[in-house]
């Protein structure tokens, strides 16, 4: 899904599978954001388990092979996520999101941890289709980053989905960002946990709003 994509994705997309016996469906929209752009891809898909990648990550070699497995005792599947380095991004942020991925799988590896809504990242991820059209399509209110896949969590554990971490579904996730760039995502993720604050008030405890001001 190229969500208000200008950069020339859809033809280096198209002369990628040119020729080759790939079944990829290229969907170029305007933007709608995360939510928005997921949930056409939600539209499109047809199999019975949907594995939602974000387009910042290179995919493990068991990456499917790793949430297949999952699924024989789970509803939706938590992959992990490994950050990597850009030269652009400044030290002091790489070494922040390195420590936050870090503690994230440290915390999802407790055999005893009780997977939460704030857990879920849609980064990778996949879900039962049956469970999706249970819980309902991402809020396409959520429009600038982060809480959509958190809210989505929510309410795919609201309906008693089973929800599991597959370290072997591993993806690798480089996002070059520059300062100003990281404090614009960290303000529209500060909007984005307000809404989800107000949706559900319970997760209020979960947010980090008041280190993010």
């Amino acid at each position: 899904v190229l969500d208000g994509s200008t950069d020339g994705s859809a033809e280096a997309l198209a002369a990628a599978i040119s020729g080759r016996d790939a079944r990829v469906c290229i969907w170029q929209q305007e933007n709608r954001g995360r939510a928005g752009a997921r949930n056409a891809g939600l539209s499109r898909a047809t199999g019975s388990i949907v594995l939602f990648l974000d387009d910042d990550v290179l995919p493990g070699p068991e990456l499917v092979r790793a949430h297949w497995r999952a699924h024989q005792s789970a509803d939706a599947v938590l992959g992990r996520i490994e950050p990597v380095s850009a030269q652009e991004t400044p030290r002091a942020i790489a070494e922040l999101e390195e420590a936050f991925y870090r503690d994230r799988h440290a915390a999802l590896m407790d055999p005893d941890v009780t997977i939460r809504a704030t857990d879920v990242f849609a980064g990778n991820l996949s879900v039962k289709r049956r469970l999706l059209d249970i819980a309902g399509r991402f809020d396409e209110s959520f429009t600038g980053y982060g809480c959509e896949d958190w809210d989505m969590g929510q309410r795919l554990l609201a309906c008693g989905a089973v929800v599991a971490y597959a370290p072997e579904a591993l993806v690798y996730h480089r996002s070059p960002l520059t300062r100003k760039q990281w404090l614009r995502h960290a303000w529209q993720e500060g909007r984005s946990q307000l809404i989800l604050m107000r949706k559900y008030p319970p997760l209020t405890s979960s947010l980090d709003i008041s280190g993010l001001h």
